[in-house]
């Protein structure tokens, strides 16, 4: 669980530092680059965070506080 959310993280600063470099970057094919980089960093942030565990217990989510009663 540890090593996943540790990869997230660097994606998304990888994410975050692309998009900044794009924002001060003039070289066409740096842009160009980078427009084909960031979706694929998307998928693979979505790809871990859904693949990642959920962190919450049994016993928090047996409690039934969302249960209309």
């Amino acid at each position: 669980m540890k090593r996943v959310t540790q990869i997230s993280a660097l994606i998304f600063a990888l994410l975050l530092l692309s998009i900044a470099f794009m924002a001060v970057t003039r070289s066409w094919g740096i842009l160009f680059f980078l427009t084909m980089l960031v979706p694929v960093l998307v998928v693979f942030q979505v790809w871990f965070v859904l693949r990642a565990k959920d962190s919450q217990s049994d016993a928090t989510q047996a409690d039934g506080w969302y249960e209309h009663r």
